[in-house]
């Protein structure tokens, strides 16, 4: 890539990082690996070029044109049928996910030293699943066949459900913390206030 970007010519660069990306995925397709390891694999290389900064706005757009027909084939593949016959498992897994994420991580990121409000912020923030979990649902039904085919469209639904739950959420978690916080009585409010003031001064200490 060092070595293309000398040439100063900006569209043979792009098509040697796209080529490069490809031939990777492929590689790594041939050896039985996923196609999407073999792509990071080169990116996480390409990100390490001295290049970089000039190959970066010039590929920008590539990823957003395959995004919206990652976007379309998958919707392409989803049966509104399915969706009817799996609708109670649907709200059941989305629940679940939406609370037990929203749960774990307020719990989480409070543990690690902040605050009750940015806990809950962070959260709420990340109720959802993202498309990775029908790409590797879609693996298990239609490459390796490990999965139930019922399971790709529940993974879909899933992951739409829980996005257009977040904004909701980001909306009224905060506020909710605000209230809960309130109305907390003061003794436990005081326990946690000094845990977080504690393990932000051990984190804060040099090493």
């Amino acid at each position: 890539i060092d070595s293309v970007s000398k040439f100063h010519v900006e569209e043979v660069l792009v098509i040697t990082v796209v080529g490069l990306a490809f031939g990777a995925a492929l590689l790594a397709q041939s050896l039985q690996f996923s196609l999407a390891l073999g792509a990071f694999l080169m990116g996480a290389i390409i990100a390490e070029s001295r290049a970089v900064r000039r190959v970066e706005p010039k590929i920008v757009p590539i990823p957003d044109l395959f995004t919206a027909m990652f976007f379309v084939a998958v919707g392409m593949l989803i049966d509104p049928r399915m969706l009817l016959e799996f609708w109670k498992p649907i709200l059941i897994i989305a629940a679940a996910t939406a609370i037990g994420k929203v749960i774990a991580v307020t719990v989480a990121t409070y543990a690690v030293g902040y605050d009750g409000r940015t806990a809950v912020k962070t959260g709420t923030a990340l109720g959802q699943i993202g498309e990775f979990s029908f790409i590797i649902a879609g693996l298990g039904v239609l490459s390796l066949q490990v999965v139930r085919p019922e399971m790709y469209p529940i993974a879909i639904a899933v992951c739409a459900l829980t996005t257009l739950c977040t904004p909701v959420l980001v909306k009224w978690g905060p506020r909710a913390a605000d209230t809960g916080s309130n109305r907390m009585p003061r003794v436990p409010m005081r326990m946690l206030t000094w845990y977080t003031h504690t393990v932000r001064k051990l984190t804060s200490r040099p090493v």
